[in-house]
């Protein structure tokens, strides 16, 4: 599961979350304020936007948005894969 930890009012938080939801990737968003001292505690909210990926830590604009590329190029790639054709080769043979 992919978790966004964000601020409440923050451009780039927005744009990473627009980006989550349009991939359709399954993922939750978590509020970093002082009202929430459970996520304050564990980022500062200097930190945020922070993406955490099956326990790998993205922080900062760049990082963060070459993983959604990554994560793009292989949902394509799944997504191709998953329909109900298949794929020949140049000679017609089946893959």
């Amino acid at each position: 599961m992919i978790t966004l930890y964000r601020k409440t009012n923050c451009e780039l938080s927005d744009r990473i979350e627009d980006k989550l939801k349009a991939m359709v990737l399954a993922h939750q968003v978590k509020i970093v304020d002082s009202d929430n001292e459970d996520q304050a505690e564990r980022y500062d909210t200097e930190s945020v936007p922070v993406l955490v990926d099956e326990g790998r830590q993205f922080a900062g604009e760049e990082v963060i948005m070459e993983h959604l590329r990554e994560l793009e190029n292989y949902k394509s790639d799944w997504d191709k894969f998953q329909s109900d054709s298949c794929y020949c080769d140049d000679d017609g043979d089946v893959e």
